[in-house]
């Protein structure tokens, strides 16, 4: 029986669309990681140090296609009303956990294994420095597919199909999954790692916590390299032993415990529950009455009453939702941490910064984009898909409010988001200055961040918001926003690094107490309309395409766009091409702008 559940799961993931879709990603992806010829000075492209390296820092990413797999493993019998008829019959609760698990492991690891074979193509195809390509050897990309991919996909499996089999909730699953990844980087934070730690470099300590701590083993690569030459680095290969061991052995033990704590609660038996008889009432006569149909005002008045109340419901079910109560304490929490060790209890050395605004501001804004991006990435998907997915839509679409109401009140909720985030910093920041008596507290500069930082983040919004505009599903949305998100992070990497195709680059600006903000401020003005006018413009093909009643197909939302194009949206359209090509222009025939671009290059997202 097993072998029949385990041969018909194995069929079933096949045939899923965004399986060949997922792995192609990861195949071109590994190809541009391999050809961008990234690695340190005397140390060779292909070397065993580089393959760990990008191998361990992208298995991160694979958490949403495991979460991809796991809904499709443990809610389909749910979301097809299969569930009475599996449960009733024969098969063992044994071989039912067993089979669904290895489907989604197996599947999340044949996904992630192209990143490796691209990886490979990219490194022997590529227009690379020959002299720093070594022959190539099995071992090298093996064995970090065996130390590194194995692992870690099983543990991240092992708990994001737990939650999935506990709740048998879709957005528990992504939470989870959107969960491990951001304490992964809120721990990076906390204890120094490595991986985040930049100019300073973590004590014996920290590093000691974080090789245990770190459940996708980056740490413990670090604390076995850090004092590898280049030489090293190009002909050995990591040991499998002390702390490196430990961290494996440890998260191994903890995911084979979380598998056995679910499978012991899972209840693979529905319990029936007992009906209530319902009691007779004794109905009485009612007077019919006819029908009067109620006159509906679609006045400029009534729309803007409407695009207020959809705005208020938007955000209250936003601010209901575990997801966001979830990142916004967790926000709150690295902030406080990040000010009280900076400006209570010190620094590294021990020594405390005095509260400016100008201090405060630099510690809350290195984990905001983070923060902000997972939001902006699960909520741009779950906004636009709401009503859809209470099967609520066809009752929606066919009320008499403008479509430009929809579709700007879903806008407005997604970028009040990071917004919120900028909000409680500041907040945070001037309760801090209050407790230790400092009342200098420069609002302006506090109001130069929702500018500085927070319209890249506005920018993003509309990308996600176009991108699920044209996306068929809801994860698919999700899973292409997140990847594109992945790439601009990491875009250095793949070569893209002129500021004009870097997706929604813009300079980190800071400030002094001397001449406050100066060197790249002009850049950044340049860069923001140059963005702005592109996400605008993503906006208008969004509105355009904006779908009402049954979801469209791709062909089809082409052709409502191209024939129902007026000449406002044209005149529109026109205008912030013109201000995209001028910007984009500007920035790129602007030679000091464009040069001191490579002096603050290091500071990207």
């Amino acid at each position: 029986m097993f072998n029949k559940l385990l041969q018909f799961e194995v069929f079933y993931q096949l045939k899923q669309r965004a399986f060949p879709l997922l792995a192609l990603l990861f195949l071109v992806l590994g190809f541009f990681v391999g050809r961008q010829g990234f690695a340190q000075q005397g140390v060779n492209f292909n070397a065993g140090y580089q393959v760990y390296f990008h191998v361990s820092l992208f298995t991160i990413g694979s958490l949403f296609v495991i979460m991809f797999f796991a809904i499709s493993a443990m809610l389909r019998d749910k979301q097809h009303k299969m569930e009475g008829l599996i449960y009733s019959s024969a098969i063992k609760k044994t071989h039912y956990f067993l089979s669904r698990f290895l489907g989604t492991f197996f599947f999340s690891l044949l996904t992630f294994s192209p990143f490796l074979i691209g990886y490979i193509f990219g490194n022997y195809t590529g227009d690379l420095d020959p002299e720093r390509v070594a022959d190539f050897q099995l071992m090298t990309y093996l064995q970090p597919w065996l130390y590194i991919v194995v692992p870690n996909i099983f543990v991240c499996s092992s708990i994001v199909f737990s939650v999935a089999t506990l709740t048998k909730n879709s957005t528990a699953t992504y939470v989870s999954a959107v969960f491990i990844y951001m304490l992964y980087f809120v721990c990076s934070i906390f204890f120094n790692s490595p991986l985040l730690a930049q100019a300073t470099p973590a004590s014996p300590e920290s590093m000691a916590i974080a090789t245990l701590v770190d459940p996708f083993g980056i740490s413990a690569f670090f604390e076995q390299t850090q004092f590898w030459t280049p030489y090293e680095k190009n002909t050995q290969l990591l040991s499998f032993s002390g702390s490196f061991l430990w961290n494996r052995l440890i998260w191994l033990f903890i995911a084979f415990g979380i598998l056995l704590g679910t499978f012991k609660l899972f209840s693979f038996r529905k319990i029936t529950k007992k009906v209530k008889k319902e009691k007779n009432v004794a109905t009485t006569k009612k007077t019919l009455l006819s029908y009067k149909p109620l006159q509906v005002a679609s006045n400029f008045k009534a729309q803007v009453l409407a695009f207020f109340t959809l705005l208020k419901q938007e955000l209250k079910n936003v601010f209901k939702s575990l997801p966001f109560i979830a990142v916004l304490l967790m926000w709150v929490f690295i902030v406080f941490t990040l000010l009280y060790s900076s400006v209570v209890s010190g620094e590294e050395y021990g020594v405390s910064v005095y509260p400016f605004t100008n201090k405060l501001t630099e510690l809350i804004v290195g984990p905001l984009t983070i923060f902000s991006l997972i939001l902006i990435i699960f909520y741009s998907s779950e906004i636009v898909w709401k009503e859809r997915s209470l099967h609520f839509n066809l009752i929606i679409d066919v009320t008499p409010v403008n479509n430009s109401t929809f579709f700007f009140s879903k806008f407005s909720a997604l970028i009040l988001l990071p917004i919120i985030l900028i909000t409680v910093g500041i907040v945070l920041c001037i309760a801090f200055q209050l407790a230790l008596g400092y009342f200098n507290f420069e609002f302006g500069l506090y109001a130069s961040l929702y500018y500085h930082y927070g319209l890249q983040l506005i920018v993003f919004c509309m990308i996600a918001l176009f991108v699920n505009s044209l996306a068929k599903t809801k994860y698919m949305g999700m899973g292409i926003f997140g990847l594109i998100v992945l790439l601009t992070l990491k875009s250095e990497m793949l070569g893209l690094e002129h500021p004009l195709i870097s997706l929604g680059f813009l300079p980190r600006i800071s400030s002094n107490n001397m001449d406050g903000f100066n060197g790249v401020s002009h850049l950044y003005n340049h860069l923001a309309m140059y963005w702005l006018a592109f996400g605008l413009l993503l906006t208008v093909f969004s509105f355009k395409i904006w779908n009402r009643g049954i979801v469209a197909s791709f062909s089809v939302k082409m052709k409502q766009f191209f024939t129902n194009w007026t000449k406002i949206k044209k005149y529109s359209s026109a205008f912030l091409m013109i201000i995209f090509i001028g910007f984009g222009s500007l920035v790129f025939y602007n030679v000091n702008v464009v040069s001191e671009y490579n002096t603050i290059k290091d500071n990207l997202d």
